[in-house]
């Protein structure tokens, strides 16, 4: 799968219920204070995700976390269904007794932190790339604000894959939030 071609959003490409068995972990991509990012192939289709776990104990020690995560997996299921190619897509969540995981799209690349300019360029990223990533990146904002009415709250080059054909995925909806609360009996905050 690469970020040009992921699996299209299907609620019955996995088993029921699926478990992290169900997965080969095939390398970590990112760590947090709770929890990590992994990349991992699924062994009943063989397509390639990236897994974020976090550790059940987070809750116990931040027990808002809690409704912070269901915010985040509303949000990325709500914006999945619509489809858009700049945003990472959500597939599935499930929990054991040590971490709550979410399954989501694997995009190869590197994310804009890395991103460096060449000898050529005296070490300045060339022009049009700059302009077609800000085109890009203005594009899934305003996709967000205005079709999904979701504030991102979290833009910044870790957050923003590049893939090998110059096309950005925006990552790390942990912070987001609904313009208006589309769904005030779940009690998920809205800005």
């Amino acid at each position: 799968m690469s970020a040009s071609n992921p699996p299209q959003p299907n609620q019955n490409q996995f088993k029921t219920p699926i478990s992290i068995k169900d997965f080969d972990i095939l390398g970590e991509l990112g760590r947090g204070a709770f929890g990590s990012i992994y990349k991992a192939k699924y062994k009943i289709n063989g397509e390639i995700y990236a897994i974020k776990a976090k550790r059940q104990d987070y809750y116990k020690k931040y027990p808002d976390a809690e409704i912070d995560d269901l915010r985040e997996k509303e949000i990325l299921y709500d914006i999945t269904k619509k489809n858009h190619p700049h945003v990472i897509k959500l597939y599935a969540d499930f929990q054991d007794d040590e971490y709550k995981y979410l399954v989501m799209e694997f995009c190869e690349g590197k994310t804009l932190n890395t991103l460096r300019g060449n000898e050529q360029n005296k070490g300045y990223i060339d022009q049009n790339l700059v302009i077609n990533i800000l085109t890009q990146l203005l594009e899934t904002l305003s996709f967000l604000h205005d079709t999904c009415h979701i504030m991102h709250r979290d833009i910044k080059p870790d957050n923003i894959i590049l893939d090998q054909n110059n096309n950005i995925k925006l990552l790390s909806f942990g912070l987001s939030a609904y313009l208006e609360n589309p769904n005030p009996t779940l009690g998920l905050k809205s800005i």
